[in-house]
């Protein structure tokens, strides 16, 4: 699915993506991406809650990562985690439906 998507149903739900945090909001996208179906089925407060998230998910405070997947969660993404000697990753897919 193309970035095309995304920003229409933003365009269509009047959520803007602030210029200056495009390219973050984008680049996750790619990595935490709804499938097309369920995001055009978005309310207007999911979609805004879901590009806040996308935003939230590259920042370098703690804080704001924390609460970037948070938002994702309830949006319907399933968190796992891998263990790889006593390191631990974490990654998220999508699994839910958004309601």
């Amino acid at each position: 699915m193309s970035i095309n998507t995304l920003v229409s149903r933003c365009l269509a739900h009047g959520v803007q993506i602030i210029p200056i945090h495009q390219r973050t909001v984008f680049k996750n996208y790619e990595k935490y991406e709804i499938p097309e179906k369920v995001l055009n089925g978005m309310s207007k407060d999911a979609l805004l809650q879901y590009v806040k998230a996308l935003y939230l998910c590259s920042q370098e405070m703690a804080c704001d990562w924390t609460r970037g997947f948070s938002m994702l969660k309830e949006l319907g993404f399933i968190q796992e985690e891998r263990t790889h000697h006593h390191r631990t990753f974490v990654s998220l897919t999508f699994e839910g439906k958004v309601q």
